[in-house]
């Protein structure tokens, strides 16, 4: 546009994957052979987990600073489609773009 600002709209699809950090089961020990360290041992706990479908869309607006520079800020919203559920998630974004 003649005065430098460009509004736009996106969206998208997608998966999500989540890891809840809750365990789901008694944990254990694994050890493996490291050719550097040697025998490495550490313990580990099942935890649930989800992957779900989401999509976002967002509304903002460029400005071009230069032929190489522009800046762009953006509203963006995320919903997931969980089982038991479907969270929203807000955000505020600031780019600085750079074209080569």
């Amino acid at each position: 546009m003649p005065s430098g600002f460009t509004p736009f709209v996106s969206g998208g699809i997608g998966s999500t994957f989540i890891d809840t950090n809750i365990p789901t089961g008694q944990g254990g020990t694994a050890c493996w052979w490291d050719p550097w360290y040697g025998q490495v041992c550490d313990t580990y706990t099942t935890t649930k987990t989800q992957t779900a479908f989401s999509y976002t869309a967002a509304v903002g607006v460029r400005l071009e600073l230069s032929r190489q520079f522009s800046l762009q800020g953006s509203y963006n919203r995320m919903w997931i489609d969980y089982s038991k559920g479907k969270p929203e998630i807000d955000g505020w974004k600031l780019d600085l773009v750079f074209r080569m």
